[in-house]
């Protein structure tokens, strides 16, 4: 489910996002609830459902009696389906104590807090509206509420990030030893205040080879602590996998509700995405259409090739049966030191996690 509103919008972002001055949340939680009544049909197709998870945009930019309405309707609408996990996504400076506890008493049972660095100059070179001060504070009223899985998320090559730099952010948060920790690379979207800064020279981004020590480094420490790398970018404490990721990184089927929201009916090999304006998006709903903006038929051969390149992200790789007709590839990519063969599985190498891409555009 998507709250596509912010309190500013970061300088790196391309998703769909707003600001949230201006807007109405009661009126955007009608309207989110409206459509998962318009789209019963298609919570069938997805069933049963086992995770949800409340991103953005910034939920918590929302009060808190109302994101907590959206997440009671949500979970009511879906009794008898055995929901395990339900995370949303906080932003440091958007979220205290008491909205904690408020997110706790609604049922949500994971939190996952986006720190993306430790580091002043590079939160302001992101464009986050928070400082580090408030990383930590968000993180241990998360704690004080009674939250016992969090993630927290870490961006890599991150402009005027040096591996000393990046090191004192990944030793501060294995102090705060959260549950899980997602460390992405950095991806400059064209068309960004971040993009255009680069272009002008106001800002630098560390090198490739920076960029792989930092992500090598980070690999490492995060092992010695305990932390399992579950997926390319992905590490948690042994139990604490998020339930959710990896329902895409198996190309299950899922339900995406609000603006902007995408979803997967993986039996039809079907993926349909919302409107991306959040006032037709309320108009449609609110006239009783479902507010699809488009849709792609992937067929059996696309579900294929993405069952095989999302399971590559993880540990478990893809099991040798999928990879039928690959055979030559597969050999090119063991030859390479990019994967492994074993107990009937293929799987990324230490060197294959860092090149994925190499490997993942081999099966396209």
């Amino acid at each position: 489910m998507h709250i596509p509103f912010c309190v500013r919008k970061c300088a790196y972002c391309d998703f769909a996002s707003y600001p949230m001055e201006g807007r109405d949340p009661a009126a955007y939680a009608d309207a989110l609830l409206a459509e998962l009544n318009l789209r019963r049909g298609d919570l069938v197709r997805v069933a049963p459902v086992a995770t949800l998870y409340v991103g953005g945009g910034t939920p918590t930019c929302i009060p808190e009696s109302v994101l907590c309405r959206i997440i009671q309707g949500l979970t009511s609408a879906l009794k008898g389906h055995a929901v395990a996990e339900v995370t949303v996504e906080a932003n440091p400076g958007t979220l205290d104590e008491q909205y904690a506890r408020a997110l706790l008493a609604a049922g949500v049972t994971r939190l996952s807090l986006g720190f993306q660095s430790m580091n002043g100059s590079e939160l302001a070179a992101l464009g986050r509206i928070h400082r580090t001060c408030e990383n930590t504070s968000a993180f241990r009223a998360a704690r004080k509420a009674g939250f016992s899985d969090i993630n927290v998320d870490l961006m890599i090559g991150v402009p005027g990030q040096t591996q000393s730099s990046f090191q004192a952010t990944y030793e501060r948060v294995f102090a705060l030893r959260p549950e899980h920790i997602s460390a992405y690379m950095l991806a400059v979207e064209d068309r960004t205040p971040l993009a255009e800064a680069l272009a002008r020279g106001v800002l630098r981004l560390p090198d490739e080879d920076e960029t792989a020590d930092m992500y090598e480094s980070f690999v490492r420490e995060s092992r010695a602590r305990g932390y399992v790398r579950y997926e390319v970018s992905n590490f948690a404490l042994p139990g604490h996998e998020c339930r959710h990721n990896m329902g895409y990184w198996r190309n299950s089927s899922y339900l995406g509700l609000g603006v902007a929201a995408h979803s997967h009916f993986a039996a039809d090999g079907e993926r349909v995405w919302n409107t991306s304006d959040p006032d037709e998006y309320a108009r449609r709903v609110g006239s009783g259409e479902i507010p699809v903006a488009g849709r792609e038929i992937m067929g059996a051969d696309g579900e294929r090739i993405d069952r095989i390149i999302l399971g590559l992200r993880t540990r478990q790789g893809v099991a040798e049966e999928d990879l039928e007709g690959f055979g030559h590839v597969v050999r090119a990519l063991v030859e390479a030191g990019l994967v492994t063969r074993a107990q009937g599985r293929v799987a990324l190498t230490e060197k294959g996690f860092l090149l994925g891409n190499r490997v993942f555009q081999e099966f396209v």
